[in-house]
């Protein structure tokens, strides 16, 4: 069961071979205590980390008693982390320093899976003795010829050395750590290294180098049904697909993704899959979408952690003053320690929230803890993915510094163009011209620059990107209406011109989202644009009417006053999921989930789920 990532399933069938007290009676001491392992591994992963410290704790005296170097070095550092992994102070070191006395130099891999252990946990709570930790048990491999246990040492050295952003080592030891588990021919120890190759090389821009590496481990992990490293695959690939604005393979993968997690709930792929979702949903203009996912996602991270984002969202969603107000009264911190692979995308999303708010008092420490890091050749953070040179050159723009801005921009554009990554590349000319904007340059350098911006927003649908562009043009007097370049842009893409002719047709707002595969919201801003900034009088009469108010005929009036997001969560309630489920599928948070359930059964006046599914069957969304 455990095996199969089956957590809580594998944790009730060992407390029951531990709680038989005639089987027990059976067992040597380094029997139970690998069995007690085995329980805290299972309650470990069901989430349930007390119970796991416990069983790892009460495993430490048989282990020692049966002299079983191996598993007694486990269970004291998969003690110890479950402390660290919720950032607690672990409070008794003797356990450690017992087992360092007794194993001296004896028994080889157990001396090395020790050292990385205590490696991976100085990691995970981001300490700077981690690598070289993680160097000393690389140190121990010269006698030891376990596959597995060189694969493991190398892999964290390279988790290491990437939080550290030295891009180039990190990368040799995932090559290394896949070549070294090779022999043993089990897809979860070649994934360590395999399913992190795309990392350090999404790092460095070499983004078509970071798609193979990621098809290439989903692969392996796919036909060793290895679905904690499938899932990271998974996320892997949606970052990248959406840096190249391909929505098509984003929600395939989002699904699929979403389906791994819930079979393996790796927390790295989470990690970076509701990062990756919550920015795609950003750019395509659906903010109370992406709102939902970067919640999932600050669960990840610690809300601390993913406060940047949200706080984003609700400044791009128009509440800037209460934003601004309350970063004023909590300001946001840069992390212990600066800014590194484990927490630079949001250490970004800081710099860039404060270029939404135009706030220059916030910016300077962020500004500081990137710079140093794309000096290094380091050029997008990892979760989310966001060009640094662009972020770096928005907040020099704040902070005064034009020409040093124009020289990130600069840079940005040619790294943006070299990675192909259109999605960034719309966003530099957007930044490009806001300095302008700041320069005094003139109103036709401004529109320039937003002309290139939109072309790439409107190819490929970035609505809120395009709603910037607009506010850009009207801080900087040009009138978006009458703009030649935006109205041109706006009116030229083969998608407007289909949604012209689905609205001629006097189809409503949901059924053109089903026929071009988009969110109503994103149909509903589209119309809306074409309608007001193009004053072309060929459009439908129809549009004068708020297509929010557009509701498919056959759904039933006690329906209607639900949105298109909690039609979709209705849908799921009628085919039975739960609320974590729910939240999976749609890769936001469980607080969310239950929200809109909540709120569905309040609006359709229903006493439970159950009345709630009848009338999704009776509204034919089922």
């Amino acid at each position: 069961a455990l095996n199969a990532y089956r957590w809580g399933s594998g944790r009730r069938y060992l407390e029951a071979a531990l709680g038989c007290d005639p089987y027990r009676a059976t067992l040597s001491a380094g029997e139970v205590g690998r069995l007690m392992c085995k329980v805290a591994r299972g309650a470990a992963m069901a989430g349930d980390r007390l119970v796991a410290r416990a069983h790892y704790f009460d495993a430490i005296a048989p282990l020692r008693e049966a002299q079983d170097f191996e598993e007694w070095g486990r269970a004291v550092l998969e003690w110890e982390r479950t402390f660290t992994n919720m950032s607690e102070p672990i409070p008794d070191t003797r356990p450690y320093e017992e087992f360092r006395e007794a194993v001296g130099e004896q028994a080889s891999p157990a001396r090395t899976k020790l050292l990385t252990q205590w490696a991976e946990s100085l990691w995970i709570r981001r300490d700077g003795e981690d690598l070289a930790a993680a160097e000393r048990a690389v140190a121990t491999l010269a006698g030891v010829d376990d596959a597995y246990t060189r694969s493991y040492a190398i892999g964290i050295r390279g988790l290491a050395r990437m939080r550290h952003m030295d891009c180039d080592g990190s990368l040799a030891d995932f090559e290394l750590s896949e070549k070294e588990a090779r022999p043993t021919a089990h897809p979860p120890y070649i994934g360590l290294g395999a399913s992190r190759r795309a990392m350090p090389l999404l790092l460095m821009g070499r983004i078509d180098e970071a798609a193979v590496a990621a098809e290439s481990a989903l692969a392996l992990a796919q036909s060793g049904n290895d679905w904690a490293h499938s899932a990271l695959g998974m996320a892997m690939r949606h970052a990248l697909a959406g840096l190249r604005g391909d929505w098509d393979a984003t929600e395939q993968l989002r699904s699929s993704a979403s389906m791994m997690l819930t079979r393996s709930r790796y927390p790295q792929a989470a990690f970076f899959l509701h990062a990756s979702v919550a920015r795609e949903r950003w750019l395509r203009g659906d903010l109370d979408a992406a709102t939902g996912a970067a919640e999932a996602w600050a669960d990840q991270v610690m809300r601390s952690g993913g406060r940047p984002f949200l706080l984003l969202l609700r400044t791009l969603q128009g509440d800037r003053s209460r934003v601004l107000a309350e970063v004023m009264e909590r300001p946001i911190r840069i992390p212990r320690g600066g800014a590194d692979f484990n927490v630079l995308g949001s250490v970004g999303l800081q710099l860039e929230l404060a270029i939404a708010l135009g706030e220059t008092s916030l910016v300077e420490a962020a500004y500081e803890a990137i710079a140093p890091i794309a000096g290094k050749g380091v050029v997008f953070s990892p979760s989310p993915t966001l060009l640094l040179e662009r972020l770096l050159g928005g907040g020099a723009r704040l902070l005064g510094n034009l020409q040093t801005a124009r020289g990130h921009l600069q840079r940005a554009k040619q790294q943006a163009e070299a990675a192909q990554t259109p999605t960034e590349l719309g966003l530099v000319h957007l930044e490009y011209a806001r300095l302008l904007a700041e320069e005094g340059a003139p109103g036709d350098l401004v529109e320039a620059a937003l002309s290139a911006a939109a072309a790439q927003f409107h190819r490929y649908q970035m609505e809120c990107g395009m709603e910037q562009a607009r506010s850009v043009a009207l801080s900087a007097g040009v009138d978006p209406a009458r703009s030649t370049a935006l109205a041109d842009s706006a009116a030229s893409t083969p998608l407007d011109r289909e949604l012209i002719t689905e609205h001629a047709t006097g189809a409503d707002i949901e059924t053109i989202a089903a026929r071009l595969l988009l969110l109503p919201k994103t149909v509903e801003q589209r119309l809306l644009r074409l309608k007001d900034h193009l004053r072309d009088e060929a459009l439908p009469a129809a549009m004068t009417a708020s297509p929010r108010q557009a509701q498919p005929p056959a759904l039933p009036k006690v329906l209607k006053d639900l949105t298109p997001r909690e039609l979709e969560v209705l849908r799921l309630i009628a085919l039975g999921r739960t609320n974590q489920q729910i939240a999976d599928t749609l890769v936001v948070s469980i607080h969310t989930a239950q929200s809109h359930v909540k709120s569905i059964l309040s609006k359709t006046e229903s006493a439970n789920r159950t009345e709630a599914a009848r009338l999704a069957a009776d509204g034919g969304l089922v």
